[in-house]
């Protein structure tokens, strides 16, 4: 009666008034979900009759017009193909191109949210959906009725689950007295079990929906009835805990304040609105003083609302750690969505990361998560909307605090453009180009690879005196290593003082390692080393980087002694801190040196296996160098490539079996060493056709020789015997000069 009423009302002459309806469209994985911006407490339908791919969306209130502008924006026509306007009526037809179902719910009062996705049994016909209720299949069985009717989802201004409405079985204005029940309510048969158990069910439901109901407490459990769904032996919560129903309201309640929303858990905006905890206008002291002294009531008794609310509004002025003092004065524990924000405002990562997966949420938490940044890549799905329109709704002060922050996060993640439109918001906010701001811009510049630009900025800072001082420096560094320049001696001062001055902090650790870098690309080795000694309030793990990338910058840019003298003794003990390709580089300096021996004991301490086939070729080359081929013809068995083919030719060669490096050789298309290997075999007609300074001379070998006719020598056979030996000299000659050692 009351519903008909509502819909006369709705469609009475003057009550109806033109209201667009503005249409938004997003693509969920294996869902597409339309989004309608209705008016609150609009009376909607969703119906969708079978057999037909297609759904509509109608609205009892006249005059109501979709705006269609921007639904297809975001999703393409695989699922809606069309989104057609009913004429003369408030309706909308929504065109499917699949065998999809369209469900329907309310979100936040003012979004009716509608989901198309594949059927997944076509079977079942699908019913009308209102905003009143959600029908289901008549038919169920005994196992399933109580996950049915619990889980029955009701749609409107105030969501809900359960069961629908049903007539109150006791009646009203009788007292909740066992005497008054007994003696003024009428008697209850069998038949009215269901009605009280609906009743039941729909109340339960109803105190969960409104967060009336903590489904994660567990009472005194009824005595157990023979026919018991199922026994959950190895139970942790104890008699009362029934894994079915703690499995259907977990699947249907909010998640840990979070709403679910496309499969992303979502913290709702009211639990997020710091903007609102404090009035604009309140004196910091005054605000805290008056929230800190209704902590402690009467008898010292903590009040623990007050509690909550003086953790907002520290969180309000931005103390992150002393709201953590404060949540642990609630009785149940800290509040976690406090307690991730207050790590968060004080640009520290949050242990709990509990913002990291809400990137693409559409709400404040959208921000948080990405301000937390622990989660974002260059791949990440954002809400970069929801992102920039929460941070504007922050108070002044935290703007200017977490935008920076915010802002190099988006850097370091690739995501440059949406960097900059922070930078230009949060200097809008300041009324300046702050030292943050510029250092936010010189750190896209760097992820930008403008390396000039990014330096040109950053040397202004560096002489600022500014907080931002230290992060300069330890950017210019990064710069420098990167582009192999040196830094001025200022920088490596500067590192060398915050460093110290710093250690204890949380940018300690980083500007020791800038330091050490500083000593590196200047290639002041011997300092880097002694800094490397010092490593107190350093973590191992930075430690042993910071070795590893002064170690490899000896090893390539060190003169012959000063490499000699680190290899032999200054390399860190144990050797194992130095990643292996580090000592790959070192066995092919000290072999290029002339030092077999101490390349082979290197090789042998490197495990990586991908390094295998670098490292035997490297034995092979240190085992020739030791007249050792046999050996080094086995290690190279199974490898292949031209720097393998070179090596088993040298093997060869040293074995004495210059034939088989001559063909080698050949197929390399080294005619030097070709020819060196067919000298040694005697193979003369082959290097008599080539254009090769022991042409000539092999020529010779390959001549027959002149022999004198018996009987005595004639005027004849002396002149030939002497051009010969002429040609013999001349060759010889030839070879000697084209061979000689420079």
């Amino acid at each position: 009666m009351i519903r008909a009423l509502l819909i006369f009302v709705a469609t009475l002459p003057g009550v109806a008034s033109a209201q667009d309806v503005v249409v938004r469209s997003g693509e969920h994985g294996d869902f597409t979900r339309l989004v309608f911006d209705i008016p609150p407490s609009a009376v909607w339908e969703l119906a969708q009759e079978p057999g037909k791919r297609a759904a509509r969306l109608s609205f009892i209130k006249t005059g109501i017009e979709f705006d269609l502008s921007r639904a297809f924006e975001k999703i393409a026509r695989d699922r809606v193909s069309d989104l057609v306007r009913v004429d003369g009526q408030s309706a909308l037809d929504i065109v499917l191109d699949c065998d999809c179902d369209a469900q329907a719910f309310v979100l936040r009062e003012r979004m009716l949210v509608v989901d198309i996705k594949e059927k997944e049994n076509p079977e079942t016909p699908v019913v009308v959906v209102e905003n009143s209720q959600t029908a289901k299949p008549e038919k169920q069985t005994a196992d399933n009725r109580v996950t049915t009717e619990l889980t029955n989802l009701w749609l409107g201004p105030a969501a809900r689950i359960g069961p629908p409405k049903q007539n109150t079985v006791i009646p009203l204005g009788v007292p909740l007295q066992r005497s008054a029940i007994d003696v003024e309510s009428p008697a209850l048969d069998s038949a009215d079990a269901g009605t009280v158990r609906n009743q039941i069910f729909n109340d339960v439901a109803g105190a969960a929906s409104q967060g009336l109901l903590d489904h994660s407490r567990n009472f005194a459990a009824a005595p157990p009835r023979k026919t018991q769904i199922a026994e959950n032996h190895d139970s942790p919560a104890g008699e009362g805990y029934d894994p079915q129903t703690e499995a259907i309201l977990e699947e249907v309640m909010l998640k840990k304040g979070r709403i679910s929303i496309g499969g992303q858990d979502c913290v709702p905006d009211p639990k997020l609105n710091i903007a609102k905890w404090v009035d604009a206008d309140s004196d910091i002291n005054m605000a805290l003083s008056a929230r800190r002294g209704a902590v402690f009531g009467e008898f010292d008794r903590i009040n623990q609302d007050a509690v909550r609310t003086l953790a907002k509004s520290t969180l309000y002025f931005g103390f992150g750690a002393e709201t953590r003092t404060v949540l642990q004065l609630q009785d149940r524990g800290p509040d976690p969505v406090l307690s991730a924000l207050s790590y968060l405002v004080d640009g520290d990562k949050d242990p709990s990361a509990y913002f990291a997966q809400q990137l693409a949420c559409e709400g404040h938490s959208s921000l948080w998560a990405a301000i937390d940044g622990s989660q974002m890549t260059s791949s990440s799905d954002l809400n970069t909307p929801a992102i920039l329109r929460s941070f504007e709704l922050l108070p002044k002060h935290l703007r200017e605090h977490l935008g920076p922050i915010l802002a190099d996060n988006f850097t370091q993640a690739g995501f440059t453009a949406i960097a900059k439109d922070v930078l230009r918001r949060l200097q809008r906010t300041s009324g300046e180009e702050t030292d943050s701001i510029k250092l936010g811009k010189a750190h896209i510049d760097m992820m930008e690879g403008n390396e000039e630009d990014a330096a040109e900025a950053l040397k202004e800072l560096t002489v600022s005196q500014s907080p931002e001082t230290a992060k300069a420096v330890v950017a210019t560094v990064e710069i420098a290593r990167s582009t192999g320049d040196q830094v001025s001696e200022r920088i490596v001062d500067l590192s060398a003082a915050y460093s110290a001055e710093l250690r204890d902090t949380e940018q300690g650790p980083e500007l020791w390692q800038a330091h050490v870098t500083s000593l590196i690309v200047n290639e002041r080795f011997e300092e880097a080393l002694e800094v490397l000694n010092d490593v107190d309030g350093v973590s191992e793990d930075l430690v042993v980087k910071a070795k590893n990338e002064a170690f490899a910058a000896i090893f390539q840019k060190a003169d012959d002694v000063a490499f000699l003298k680190f290899f032999f003794h200054k390399l860190p003990k144990p050797q194992s801190e130095l990643e292996d390709k580090n000592m790959l580089m070192a066995a092919k300096r000290v072999l290029s040196l002339g030092l077999p021996k101490a390349a082979l004991e290197t090789l042998e301490k490197i495990t990586n296996p991908e390094l295998v086939s670098d490292v035997r070729m490297l034995k092979a080359q240190a085992l020739i160098d030791l007249s050792r081929p046999e050996e080094a013809e086995i290690l190279l068995i199974g490898l292949t490539g031209d720097n393998v083919a070179r090596l088993r030719a040298k093997a060869r060669s040293l074995m004495g079996d210059h034939n088989f490096a001559q063909t080698i050789y050949a197929e390399l298309g080294e005619e030097d060493q070709e020819v060196t290997e067919a000298w040694l075999s005697g193979d003369w007609n082959s290097i008599a056709d080539q254009e090769s300074p022991l042409a000539p001379a092999a020529q010779l070998f390959a001549e027959e020789p002149f022999e004198l006719a018996e009987g005595g020598v004639s005027l004849q056979d002396a002149e030939t015997l002497f051009g010969s030996s002429a040609d013999a000299r001349k060759a010889i000659s030839e070879m000697l000069q084209a061979t000689q050692f420079e």
